[in-house]
């Protein structure tokens, strides 16, 4: 299960980055992007304030009900101009991180999820929770696995 989804992390980072470079460094598009809340930040920090840990609760019941197999859930961290860390892909990630730790520590969450720390500039130091259609939903390749000690016998 791990290595599922790990490679699906891998997948989803990969068709970001692709997507990221052929719109010449604009941010990614997808079709069936939704943007289900965005968390705002202090610059240089990703501490959760308490109006922050308001909108994560309000949400969290529409994220345990998403279907995880036709959608793929992301936190992805921003920074902003207004960060003057020199770091800006660490300042993101944590943003991303924080959000997160507030759902495993504090909601038990129990829905898949994938994060992102982007090192472009954003307007608001943010983290934004993305539900994305998942492109590979639709593809169906059935993998067949055989014992083969119950077909041929013992070797």
């Amino acid at each position: 299960m791990r290595y599922v989804l790990l490679c699906l992390f891998l997948v989803s980072a990969f068709f970001t980055s692709v997507i990221a470079e052929e719109n010449d460094g604009e941010e990614p598009v997808l079709d069936g992007k939704t943007v289900l809340c965005e968390i705002d930040f202090l610059p240089n920090s990703y501490i959760l304030s308490e109006q922050a840990k308001q909108v994560l609760d309000s949400v969290v019941d529409q994220l345990e009900k998403t279907d995880t197999v036709s959608k793929i859930i992301r936190i992805e961290g921003f920074y902003s101009n207004q960060d003057t860390v020199t770091d800006p892909t660490r300042i993101s990630m944590l943003r991303a991180l924080a959000v997160e730790d507030y759902f495993r520590v504090n909601r038990t969450v129990n829905f898949e999820r994938f994060l992102t720390g982007h090192n472009n500039s954003n307007t608001n130091c943010c983290a934004q929770i993305i539900i994305y259609s998942n492109p590979w939903h639709d593809v169906t390749d059935p993998v067949q696995v055989t014992d083969r000690d119950k077909i041929d016998g013992p070797s």
